[in-house]
């Protein structure tokens, strides 16, 4: 168990209190996943801050940024269409989804099925 700081994974125990709980920050779910079209990417987070939402390949390069616009209570949705920038499908597989605020970071995996 472990979570990722933008670059590497780092082992919970490693990082101390200074990991986000799911209580604290994104209690994140994807449904359905696996999934072949779309997937939805439920959150919670500290109310009022601006959310990153990011996809990334088990390198940690950046395939897609959505954009999210948390409500007043910090709880959200977005949607991703299984695409890349360019618009175009990308390979089966599995990708991270990456969420950022003032608040922390945490992270997801998503398995994509054609």
């Amino acid at each position: 168990v472990g979570c990722w700081d933008g670059e590497t994974w780092q082992p919970i125990e490693s990082l101390g209190s200074a990991v986000p709980t799911r209580k604290e920050y994104g209690a994140l779910e994807v449904f359905p996943n696996p999934f072949t079209f779309d997937a939805t990417i439920s959150m919670r987070g500290p109310s009022g801050m601006p959310h990153s939402v990011q996809i990334l390949d088990l390198q940690g390069r950046l395939v897609r940024a959505l954009d999210h616009h948390p409500g007043p209570s910090g709880t959200g949705w977005v949607r991703w269409d299984g695409r890349g920038v360019a618009g175009m499908p990308l390979p089966s597989g599995t990708y991270l989804c990456r969420i950022r605020s003032a608040g922390g970071t945490t992270s997801i995996a998503l398995i994509k099925r054609r």
